[in-house]
């Protein structure tokens, strides 16, 4: 197919993103019988990153996920927040974020691109008017290059 498996972009929304985020920051990702799920990018839009410190309606639907609450289910949480998991080898990450996000808090991605930031992984946020459903591309159209222009970068340096 012409795929260069040394360019790989996990990309999602909302719980994708969250699942796409896993996959950048998680060590012990792996594929079944061995072969590895790394990714040497993830775009994420509306970024679910930190699962304890959702809003109630995202709470909810978290705790259904995983089981019970923070307090019932600690481990749970800890696994499936990416904060808590980024680490210096993490792949670059570009996120978008909702300044009107009513899901999923603007400080989740502020947060997150700082832990990135002190770990001295590349990435880049960008926030845009809107709430959780970003509607994108049709809406926001000019992201697609500026993740394009990420991505080339990236690539490009390595």
């Amino acid at each position: 197919l012409g795929i260069n498996p040394n360019q790989i972009a996990a990309i999602g929304e909302s719980a994708g993103a969250n699942l796409a985020a896993l996959l950048g920051t998680d060590p012990g990702v792996s594929g079944s019988g061995g072969s590895s799920s790394v990714v040497e990018a993830v775009v994420g839009f509306s970024t679910p990153t930190d699962l304890t410190a959702l809003t109630p309606l995202a709470a909810r639907a978290a705790a259904q996920f995983l089981g019970g609450t923070p307090e019932q289910v600690p481990a749970n949480y800890l696994a499936a927040s990416p904060i808590d998991h980024v680490s210096a080898d993490d792949p670059p990450i570009f996120l978008v974020q909702g300044r009107q996000d009513p899901l999923i808090p603007v400080s989740q991605s502020i947060q997150m691109e700082a832990a990135l930031n002190s770990a001295g992984v590349r990435n880049r946020l960008v926030l845009v008017n809107g709430g959780h459903d970003l509607d994108f591309p049709t809406h926001y159209s000019k992201l697609i290059f500026q993740i394009l222009e990420f991505l080339d970068a990236i690539w490009k340096d390595e």
